[in-house]
């Protein structure tokens, strides 16, 4: 009996001091990958958030007596270069320059471009678009004339950065990612620290939800990551190029690092939640909570080391202040979902429940005094001037938030009153009480008023949290007054088309169609983008797809449009159309060995000018 004690007690010493350096070991991995989101913020910005572009070489508008060799682009801030940073096109609307961007003598802040050759004298049509230091892409164009003026005025091609259906989804996974990082951080902390009984089931299903919306959001956001900087279209997610050029900048780095520190705060969660026993929390319970502590922190810092606080003014004090301003938002709205799944789907007893209640007020309370102080500061160093908070998009969008916030305080004072009374009416307990299994509810008039008031907070708080999520993609405010805004002229058209086929195979397998962009869709280069569907909407991998477009009325083709497979798109950047006119496309989809179907469609094509 004495030596199988001695080896139970010599097992469980062993199992103990492996828990205890994994324990270390996880615990120095998350310092460590907390500690990246600082090293990406060397050689941060220090110019205003989001590039603006200071001047031009040749200037704009200017009329050069002799042939440029090079075209130049000077930033406020440092930018990214990808491969179609700069385009220019000639006379004849046909690319004159040597397609391969870069810096002007190894300088961040500018963008290079070599015209080479001998340059024919007319107007000349410059278009870019760059990543600035802050993760959003930027673009606009402008023109310079060689020898003499073209006649007319030619339209520059320039696209809306960061808009389109790629856009429209990165915006998309960004506010879902804020929204999944409120609900993980905000459930754990009112789960913790508002409430002294065990963890219910639905609270813990709300940060599991929100756990898997921010690991999913960020992943997609990654994913997006390379069209949304080059301006392609949803097929550039298969371009291995474009990937590639995108996945050693800050911003994929950053986002990368997000989906590391997700995984690592889930666990961390587990783990805490596995140790916490009863309302006493041991030596070991200590480092179970903090390290979902340090986690939430390396998450928000990765926002903090890749948003507009990573470049502009006073950099090494605005990150930490957004870190703690994205922490609270997170604590305050996220808590608040929370406390409305506890009034509405918890069986906690009245006293239990007024006393998370009130915990919960307090905490809001510190939360707003961190969100006010650090979005003041935020606000002076994003807006600058009086002029610029009701004179620019962004201080437009900031007074529509400080409105909402406004609100959101309103209805949180009904709370504030209604959990004040509600703990009132509860009798005083002596210690936690444990709910019982199949308990129901302790309903009055107190909880079922404060849960229609939580749920108004809650409501506004997403309104509040939209608006959060704009104001990231937005230029600010002393950025457009120091700098001011491109002006651009009349964008280029660019075709769409969507081309039905059929080739016969059973069962409706071989019906879908096949999605065709070119741009910027008129006569000169072009640049054309091909998926196709299956006919539930999905992208479909075909063995091959062929493309080619005639003007009968003139006589001109068939002309091949030589497609090359990137992922499960088709891609072609060395489109030249000669003349503007009625333009026949034909595409051929082969589904398989025996399955074809040959589809056609009329576009009109545009002049150059």
């Amino acid at each position: 009996m004495a030596v199988g004690g001695l080896r139970l007690r010599l097992r469980l010493r062993l199992r103990l001091r492996l828990r205890l350096r994994l324990s270390r070991a996880f615990a120095a991995v998350l310092v460590l990958l907390c500690t990246v989101p600082a090293l990406l913020l060397v050689g941060a910005g220090r110019a205003a958030a989001h590039a603006a572009l200071v001047s031009t070489s040749p200037a704009q508008d200017a009329v050069t007596a002799s042939a440029p060799k090079e075209v130049v682009l000077s930033f406020s801030e440092d930018v990214s270069v990808p491969s179609e940073a700069v385009r220019v096109l000639g006379p004849d609307g046909l690319r004159v320059d040597d397609r391969r961007p870069g810096h002007a003598g190894g300088d961040g802040r500018t963008a290079r471009v070599a015209l080479p050759g001998p340059l024919a004298e007319g107007t000349y049509v410059v278009s870019w678009r760059v990543v600035s230091a802050d993760s959003h892409p930027v673009s606009g164009g402008f023109t310079f004339s060689f020898g003499r003026a073209s006649s007319g005025a030619p339209a520059v091609p320039v696209e809306d950065a960061g808009g389109g259906a790629v856009g429209v989804l990165y915006d998309l996974g960004r506010y879902l990612a804020y929204t999944g990082f409120c609900l993980l951080v905000g459930g754990a902390a009112f789960a913790g620290w508002c409430r002294r009984a065990a963890v219910p089931g639905p609270l813990r299903r709300l940060v599991l939800a929100g756990w898997l919306m921010l690991l999913s959001a960020t992943a997609a956001l990654l994913v997006l990551r390379a069209p949304y900087e080059s301006g392609g279209g949803l097929g550039a997610v298969f371009d291995l190029a474009s990937v590639r050029e995108t996945a050693g900048g800050r911003p994929a780095v950053a986002l990368l690092l997000r989906l590391v520190l997700v995984v690592l705060l889930g666990v961390a969660l587990r783990r805490a939640a596995a140790r916490r026993v009863g309302t006493r929390t041991s030596r070991r319970g200590w480092s179970g909570s903090l390290l979902p502590g340090a986690a939430a922190c390396g998450t928000a810092a990765t926002w903090a080391a890749a948003e507009h606080a990573s470049a502009g003014l006073q950099v090494p004090l605005a990150v930490p202040l957004d870190l703690l301003h994205l922490l609270a938002m997170a604590v305050w709205l996220g808590g608040l979902a929370a406390l409305l799944v506890t009034l509405y789907r918890v069986a906690d007893p009245l006293p239990e429940l007024a006393s998370a209640a009130a915990r919960f007020s307090r905490l809001a309370q510190g939360a707003v005094v961190v969100l006010a102080l650090t979005g003041a500061y935020q606000s002076w160093r994003q807006v600058g001037s009086w002029h610029a908070l009701g004179g620019t998009g962004y201080g437009r969008l900031l007074l529509a938030k400080l409105g909402g916030v406004a609100v959101l305080l309103a209805a949180a004072g009904y709370s504030r009153r209604w959990t004040a009374r509600l703990r009132a009416a509860s009798a005083p307990v002596d210690g936690p009480a444990v709910p019982v299994a199949g308990a129901q509810r302790e309903e009055g008039p107190e909880r079922r008023r404060l849960r229609r008031s939580v749920a108004a907070e809650v409501g506004i708080g997403a309104v509040v949290l939209a608006l959060t999520a704009l104001l990231t993609t937005t230029e600010p405010g002393r950025t457009q007054e120091e700098f001011g805004t491109v002006a651009v002229a009349v964008p280029a058209p660019t075709v769409y088309l969507e081309l039905p086929f059929d080739t016969g195979a059973a069962g409706g397998r071989g019906r879908g169609s096949v999605s065709v962009v070119m741009d910027p869709g008129r006569v000169g280069d072009n640049s054309v983008q091909a998926v196709v569907l299956t006919r539930g909407g999905a992208i479909a991998v075909v063995p091959e797809l062929r493309i080619r477009m005639a003007l009968p009325e003139r006589g001109v083709g068939p002309l091949e449009v030589r497609l090359q497979r990137r992922g499960a798109a088709w891609q072609a950047d060395d489109l030249r159309v000669p003349m503007a006119g009625r333009w026949t496309v034909t595409a051929v989809v082969r589904t398989s060995d025996i399955d074809e179907d040959t589809v056609t469609a009329e576009v009109d094509i545009p002049p150059y000018r």
